[in-house]
């Protein structure tokens, strides 16, 4: 099998074009039956591959891949607004931005790629293009997870989309830690981008240290969390927003290949590969993040059982083996291949 993978996307500030890097490296050491290779431009196409797995929606991208690889069959990994093709939120622009992107995925694209159940189940509604769930994963996990609180005053961390941040976890999470810092020392640590705007808008009692993600070493700051925090939603109601239903847990399993416990939302996905009190603890209300965090920081017992709990479950099923096999098995399948 000749694969080719494309992205043009910017390895620091996407985590999923980190993830194919770790892909090419395991297939290339693993795989010896699989040539497979990455671009990121169009300035050469010597091999006449049987698959590409296109990483992002780009109008030009797909059309020139299918003018350049006629006979490749074509896999796009997250399918833009054909998501959101039924949703009532969009805009008048959005809407027709959402048809045209609809017609140029069912023209050029043989299958689609997701990275979650509910996820799966909202795009199979808008096109008839076979939609696979992949998964979310981590190249490896570290050489022993954390097991217990090791930063005096304690770190509780944060790391993922500003947004977040600001629009979600301001309305519970963040009053749940004015209210903890009252109670036990922490710092709470910000790794994202545009960190300027999140310090505008993210103003409690408790302190704060920022991290942008171009110029933080990402690995070294998540090692540095005592207690991670993943928030999407701000309410049960949140799982109505199409963004938020369809989202996975890749922010949690992150902290968790490191053996950080966290306090997470409970989305759809992520109530599928996590359980409540064994590998995280789930929280949307102000009380409930409170004593979540509160937990963690009291029991040393607790603390270690979702370390080890949580470690274990992302080096048996999450991390970038697992996402190999599954990425070959739907590969064979597009191409029809025994």
């Amino acid at each position: 099998m000749n694969l080719l993978i494309f992205s043009d996307k910017d390895p620091v500030s996407f985590q999923s074009k980190r993830q194919l890097l770790w892909l090419l490296e395991f297939i290339q050491e693993n795989y010896k039956e699989i040539t497979i290779e990455m671009k990121d431009s169009f300035d050469s196409f010597k091999i006449n591959y049987d698959a590409v797995l296109i990483h992002g929606y780009d109008t030009k991208s797909i059309k020139k891949l299918r003018k350049n690889c006629p006979s490749a069959k074509l896999l796009l990994l997250n399918p833009g607004l054909l998501t959101f093709y039924r949703d009532k939120s969009l805009t008048r622009k959005q809407k027709i931005k959402s048809i045209l992107q609809k017609n140029v995925i069912e023209k050029n694209i043989d299958a689609i790629l997701v990275r979650s159940v509910p996820w799966s189940k909202v795009v199979k509604q808008n096109t008839n293009i076979p939609v696979f769930e992949w998964m979310d994963f981590e190249k490896s996990v570290d050489p022993f997870p954390k097991k217990s609180i090791e930063n005096n005053p304690v770190i509780i961390g944060y790391h993922g989309n500003p947004h977040h941040l600001i629009d979600k976890f301001s309305l519970n999470g963040a009053p749940a830690l004015e209210m903890l810092y009252k109670d036990y020392d922490f710092v709470f640590y910000v790794l994202s981008n545009n960190t300027k705007t999140i310090k505008e808008n993210f103003n409690f009692n408790f302190p704060i240290k920022f991290f942008e993600y171009e110029s933080a070493n990402f690995n070294h700051v998540i090692k540095s969390f005592d207690i991670g925090v993943t928030p999407a939603m701000s309410s049960e109601d949140s799982i109505n927003e199409t963004n938020i239903y369809i989202r996975n847990a890749n922010r949690t399993l992150t902290l968790l290949a490191k053996g950080i416990p966290s306090v997470t939302s409970p989305l759809p996905q992520s109530k599928l590969d996590l359980k409540g009190g064994v590998h995280t603890l789930f929280a949307i209300t102000t009380e409930q993040w409170y004593e979540s965090l509160k937990l963690f920081i009291e029991d040393k017992n607790f603390y270690k059982k979702i370390s080890e709990n949580g470690y274990k479950l992302v080096e048996e099923n999450f991390c970038v083996g697992n996402a190999s096999i599954r990425l070959i098995d739907i590969l064979k399948e597009v191409l029809d291949e025994n």
